[in-house]
């Protein structure tokens, strides 16, 4: 896992990263901004989203956040 279980990303910027797979139950991502990153089957079980800047990111489900609302939350798969 490149970034791992409850890691702490408050106001991070992750761009463009190749987390696909990865276990990031309890990630605290509050308002992080997410650029260009591949989320395709990652878990985020009790992760932390609040005011995360969601721009071309591929959702846990494989779809794309800026089809979405600029969002992955409802597509968490």
């Amino acid at each position: 896992c490149l970034l791992g279980t409850g890691a702490q990303l408050v106001t991070a910027t992750l761009e463009p990263l190749n987390l696909s797979g990865d276990d990031l139950d309890g990630v605290n991502l509050l308002a992080a901004e997410l650029y260009n990153d591949n989320l395709t089957g990652v878990s985020f079980i009790g992760a932390n989203f609040y005011q995360v800047f969601w721009t071309n990111d591929i959702c846990p489900d494989g779809t794309n956040s800026n089809n979405d609302g600029d969002t992955c939350v409802n597509n968490l798969g």
